[in-house]
């Protein structure tokens, strides 16, 4: 068949055009990041990154549920129990009112306690604000299943990234105060599109079933997310605490933006595989089946993360060298960060234990994902500059973490074949 003619069969596939959509609209936001940078010095920009880890103690809030949702409904689908899953939806969606209403006494507690001025006071209320806002989009993503569902999802996150392009000039007409608000109206935007699009309509109904019930398996990936949540924050931690403060954290930005843009093919890939992934094998319970699509997956993933990872480092380097002199210094840790892009896609491993329920190997990878960059960064300290040690330290993290997952996954499928096979010769 002719390139031409796959390229056009491809534009014609609900989750080929997911895909793109959602490349383009993760592109789009971590381009707008960058762009921000121009308009802030590295304190401002400092005090909004270190205000994310506000939301930590909100998200210990969440119970899994969402992460419950996510993997049930398809697999409910996948084996034809649409009203026992639509029970989840509701349920789930009771739960996520709960937590915007959570999120908003935590607006007003921060209000309270925190002193009455500054731009960290004002950085940490804003966080808050955008996370009770955005819950309620997180439930809907969780609801998209069937290939045009998703097409529909891609166009949406590719019209609420346009808008923040559109947003930007809110950053550059008020400085730290346009960053505050750009976030907070994007919040709004995307929870409000996401009402009016959602995928099932439902009422929120508080069945205790249900809810158990997500809660029996999203426990296991709440608290793995909640560790991978931690594990996330390293750069920001080990900075704030260890090494420069908040201008130090405002001087890495660059590096997680980058960082960021470099996640978008695994993460689109991941978005739209998941649930269909978890589906079939609701069908058929066949394991085998469902590791040999994973490991296609992500072999041509890494190959395309290597080509990838070479132009982000190349590119995020000119950028920070040439249009953000103010964020010189992050130029090498970008280039280093992009090292470990190759690596990601194996993170899509999580699935098969996902899927399977089989928690120890999940706990045990999602540990080493979330201890290791600390551990790593830590022990650089002492012997690099700060913004370099965390960047090398986050991509020897996700190296190491990362071939440790494949090898112990291909050892417990051959295993779990090796002991099936015995258990038909015994018959």
């Amino acid at each position: 068949m002719k390139l031409s003619h796959r390229i056009r069969g491809m534009a014609h596939h609900p989750r080929a055009r997911f895909a793109a959509m959602m490349g383009a609209a993760q592109g789009l936001t971590g381009l707008s990041a960058l762009f921000v940078f121009r308009w802030l010095d590295p304190i401002a920009m400092g005090y909004w990154s270190a205000a994310q880890l506000v939301t930590l103690p909100l998200d210990a809030l969440k119970m899994g549920i969402l992460s419950g949702l996510a993997r049930e409904y398809p697999y409910l689908i996948g084996r034809g129990e649409r009203e026992r899953a639509h029970r989840l939806v509701e349920a789930a969606l009771a739960h996520s009112l709960l937590m915007c209403g959570l999120g908003l006494l935590a607006v007003v507690g921060l209000a309270l306690l925190l002193p009455d001025s500054g731009s960290a006071r004002a950085a940490a209320i804003t966080a808050a604000l955008v996370w009770a806002l955005g819950y309620y989009a997180q439930f809907v993503r969780s609801t998209f299943r069937s290939s045009a569902a998703f097409a529909r999802l891609g166009g949406i996150e590719l019209g609420i990234a346009l808008m923040g392009v559109v947003t930007l000039v809110l950053v550059e007409w008020l400085g730290f105060q346009g960053l505050l608000l750009r976030a907070l109206l994007l919040a709004a935007i995307a929870s409000g599109t996401f009402f009016a699009f959602r995928p099932v309509r439902a009422r929120p109904r508080v069945h205790w079933v249900a809810i158990r019930e997500m809660f029996q398996f999203g426990r296991h990936t709440y608290i793995t997310g909640y560790i991978s949540l931690v594990g996330q924050q390293a750069e920001r931690m080990a900075l704030l605490t260890l090494a420069g403060g908040v201008e130090a954290v405002g001087l890495y930005s660059p590096v997680l933006g980058i960082w960021s843009l470099l996640q978008v093919i695994p993460n689109v890939l991941h978005a739209s595989s998941y649930p269909q992934f978890i589906e079939s094998y609701g069908r058929d319970h066949d394991a085998p089946r469902l590791l040999k699509g994973l490991l296609g997956q992500i072999r041509k993933t890494v190959f395309v993360m290597v080509f990838v990872s070479a132009l982000a480092g190349l590119v995020g380097w000119a950028i920070v060298a040439f249009l953000l002199p103010k964020y010189s210094a992050a130029g090498l840790p970008v280039i280093i960060a992009c090292f470990a892009g190759p690596f990601l896609p194996m993170r899509m491993l999580a699935t098969y234990y996902s899927a399977l329920k089989s928690w120890p190997n999940y706990y045990l990878f999602t540990v080493l994902q979330a201890v290791l960059p600390y551990v790593f960064i830590t022990g650089l300290l002492m012997v690099m500059p700060p913004l370099i040690a965390a960047a090398a330290g986050v991509a020897s993290a996700v190296a190491i973490s990362s071939v440790l997952m494949l090898t112990v996954t291909l050892r417990h499928a051959a295993a779990a074949a090796r002991s099936s096979s015995d258990g038909r010769d015994a018959l």
